[in-house]
Order: structure tokens, then sequence, then C-alpha cells
């Protein structure tokens, strides 16, 4: 009777927990999107015959069933700590803890994807920029400074650093390994701090001959409650950071103009979506097109940045070695429309992509 009554209240419970969260699930409202996983969430699809033959319905179905289940990010926890903590994964969905960072792993090496970012570099140098100033730097992902040393697989970052020898012999380097280290990025987030830089800033300097704003002359100002992108994306807890901006030097008359939105604002954008990406909070995000003008420059120099997202923090300390800075993000902006957007002349220009672009070199349009 005892053993009955056990699997009783067994069944019982686990009929009233799988319908209570039907119940919260067809009644509730579906969010949009997930602040944490910094993504759309899948939407109750559009039943049509067609969708049921081709068998796309039922994939479409399990997706909003999976995105939409009640407490969803409470599952997600309790899975990258079962898998992490009592199971012995050395990481889950591809994410990993090691020395107080969160991380994402990134091999191995993609070698055609580098070559193919090489190559529409190339394809840049020579159709816009002959007889200019052209230098390029690969900016290492902090899996170079954790994944090796807490025993994870990295990608051959010697390797990559080749094949852009090899494919950019017209342009100039600019090595930036050996000017950071893992605390110059932060422990949720993929990308550097900008409070860090100094050491890359002179780099570029030394290199491409301009007088870098001293660090001592900008003053630090804080912003609480940061949590990067790896954060929830990860699902395996932490605590939120400070999200670390500078001002004085050059960064205090410089304005942003965004072309997308015909729009000019400071180089920090209050109005950006900071709930979704703390880090967009340097120049409101990723955009294809936008200049940095500091009208009481007068160095007479501009340059022209090839960028992914690590450069948004980074040009605003460039702003009193250049009057104008360009910045193009070619993930946004096909290339072929650059005549059409930017007076090519006497500007000096860098290529400065992360090795996770460079990694998967096709998103380069």
């Amino acid at each position: 009777m005892k053993r009955q009554r056990r699997a009783l209240l067994t069944i019982g419970l686990t009929g009233g927990l799988l319908l209570g969260t039907m119940a919260l699930q067809v009644l509730g409202e579906d969010p949009a999107v997930s602040l944490w996983e910094r993504r759309k969430l899948a939407r109750f699809p559009e039943a049509s015959v067609e969708k049921l033959l081709e068998g796309r319905l039922v994939p479409e179905l399990e997706a909003y069933l999976a995105d939409s289940f009640p407490f969803r990010d409470g599952f997600r926890r309790v899975k990258a700590l079962l898998e992490t903590q009592v199971f012995g994964k050395l990481d889950t969905n591809g994410y990993y803890k090691a020395d107080g960072h969160i991380s994402r792993l990134a091999y191995p090496l993609e070698e055609a994807q580098v070559a193919l970012a090489a190559k529409k570099m190339q394809e840049i140098q020579k159709r816009h920029l002959g007889g200019m100033k052209v230098h390029y730097a690969a900016i290492p992902d902090k899996n170079y400074y954790l994944a090796e040393p807490n025993g994870y697989p990295s990608m051959d970052y010697g390797r990559l650093t080749e094949i852009l020898q090899e494919d950019l012999r017209d342009m100039a380097p600019i090595d930036l390994f050996d000017c950071l280290d893992r605390e110059d990025y932060y422990k949720t987030d993929p990308h550097w701090r900008q409070e860090r830089l100094d050491r890359v800033v002179r780099r570029l300097g030394e290199e491409m001959g301009f007088v870098p704003t001293p660090f001592d002359r900008y003053e630090r100002k804080v912003r609480p409650g940061f949590y990067g992108a790896y954060a929830g994306q990860s699902a395996l807890g932490t605590k939120p950071e400070e999200l670390v901006h500078l001002m004085g030097g050059g960064i205090l008359e410089t304005k942003a103009y965004h072309a997308d939105k015909d729009e000019w604002t400071g180089v920090y954008v209050e109005s950006a979506d900071l709930a979704m990406d703390g880090y967009s909070y340097y120049l409101g995000g990723a955009a294809a097109l936008q200049v940095l003008v500091n009208p009481a420059g007068e160095t007479g120099r501009e340059l022209i940045l090839f960028r992914d997202s690590f450069a948004a923090p980074l040009a605003p300390l460039l702003m009193e070695a250049y009057d104008k800075v360009t910045l193009v993000d070619l993930r946004y902006m096909p290339s072929g429309l650059l005549g059409e957007h930017i007076d090519f002349g006497d500007q000096d220009v860098l290529f400065l992509y992360s090795t996770l672009v460079l990694n998967n070199g096709g998103v380069l349009r």
C-alpha cells in the first residue's frame, strides 16, 4: 500500500508540474527577446499545409516551445551547473570558466576563413587605397590568454598571423598580442576594457606615427551593473562588473555621426539599448558607417578605420591624434559601396579586426 501511495503521489506531483508549466506557457505572455541570451526568441509559427509537407512546421514549433518554456533561464542555469559541477564537463555548450573569466571556445583555426578576410582587405586596398599609408592589426580574443593555460583547445594564432603576413604583404602589420593580457578583457564579455588600452594605443602610435594622449590625463567614469554577452549566454552565473569609460583629451570635444540614423551624438551613447548590450554605450553599438570629428583638432590628420566592435571604445582615444576618424564595419556595409560614402585621399588606414572575426572572414561583405 505504501508503495502504491508513493507511486500515486509521484505520478500526481509529476502530472501537476507538467500541467502547471503547460498552463503557464499557454496563458503567459511570450517574451519577444531574451536579454540574457541577447537574441530574439522564436514566435508561435504560422501553420500551413505547405510547411507541414515540407517538414518545417514541427521544427519551428519545437523552437517556440523551447524558447517560451516557463522559468527557462532558471533551468538553463541548473543545466549548466549540473554539467560543469556535477558531471565534470569542462564546458557547457562551448562556454567555460577559467581564472575568473567566462569565455567561449574558439577553435580550430579556419584557415580558409582567415584567407577570405585577407582577400577582402586586399580588394579594398587595390580599389581605393593606392598610395595611402595602410596598416593592419589582429586583436587576440581572450582565449589566447585563457584557453591553453587552463587545458582548453585553442586556435593556432601563430598560423593565423602567418596567413595575414603572406596575403597582406603590401600592408604594414602591427603586433598587438604582447600589448594585452587576460585582465584587459571583461570577465563576462569577449571585449577589451577601454581603461586598459594604454599599451595598445601606444603601440599604434609607434607604428602609425602619432603621439597618443597619456592615459593619466583621462578621468575614469564608472557605470555599475554591467553584464557582458557571456554572462547570460553561458548560464554559468556571475556577478555584475563595472563598465568604465574615459573622459578627457580629444574625447570631450568629439562628436559622432551615425550615417544609418543621420544623427550626431557624443562618443558615449546613453540612448543605446543598454539593457540588451551594455557595451553599446561605446558609439551606440554596431553600425555600418560612423564618423568621429574633433572640431578642436589641429593635427590635419584623418584616419579610416575598418573595424569590428572592438574598435568602439578604442576610436575615441585617438581623437587628439586625428581630427577625423571614419569607422567602417564591413559586416554591415558592402565594400562595393565604399566609394559612394568615403572620399579616399591622403588618410591613414587601419584594418583592425579581432581574431574571432578573422576566423569567420566570410562575414566581411
